[in-house]
């Protein structure tokens, strides 16, 4: 949902913006209401964007 939500910032990271995966990772935990696990979120969607996929 937040890279759905967020495809122009996956964009951004996609062209070397390194802040955009910080900003993705933020609005990962707000929906998780704190609860994820940041380093696991990191991954996650890392491994999601660099896929070319925005779900």
């Amino acid at each position: 949902a937040v890279l759905t939500a967020n495809s122009d910032v996956a964009d951004e990271y996609r062209s070397g913006k390194e802040n955009a995966l910080q900003y993705l990772i933020g609005q990962s935990m707000k929906e998780s209401r704190g609860s994820g696990n940041p380093e696991l979120l990191r991954k996650i969607l890392i491994e999601r964007i660099s896929n070319g996929s925005n779900v």
